[in-house]
């Protein structure tokens, strides 16, 4: 969801410096939700702007690319283990421990990685050749 305007956040503030409503009526008026009047004005009152807050994209995965790769040959190895023995198996190769729950949306992550394969590759093979009327 993308931030609200910053022409948006001034209206809000200045109508409430102007004593145009309280923040449960400005809130109605703008459309907006009554904590967000509240932290753009508490946002104000420390810093003295409105910009919004830089987007930090959260936490970086455990598991990222190469150690999926690593992960798809344990898992060839061994097509039976248990969530455990591969959160074990997985710490032995790349020192990085896991969940179970992480283990487990990393498997997900590569089973869909392949069925998307998987399809790409049967839509290609289903593909027709072009008639010779439409080729020249």
């Amino acid at each position: 969801m993308r931030p609200y305007s910053n022409d948006l956040r001034i209206r809000v503030i200045k109508a409430y410096q102007n004593g145009e409503g309280s923040q449960r009526e400005l809130a109605r008026r703008f459309c907006v939700c009554l904590a967000t009047v509240q932290n753009w004005l508490k946002r104000f009152r420390e810093t003295g702007h409105l910009e919004p807050k830089d987007y930090r994209r959260g936490p970086q995965p455990r598991i990222d690319q190469r150690s999926l790769s690593m992960l798809r040959q344990i898992v060839a190895g061994k097509p039976n283990a248990t969530l455990e023995d591969l959160c074990d198996d997985f710490f032995a190769c790349a020192k990085v421990r896991v969940s179970k729950p992480t283990m487990c949306r990393a498997l997900q992550k590569i089973r869909e990685q392949e069925t998307r394969h998987d399809i790409r590759v049967s839509a290609l093979a289903d593909r027709k050749p072009l008639s010779p009327i439409l080729e020249a």
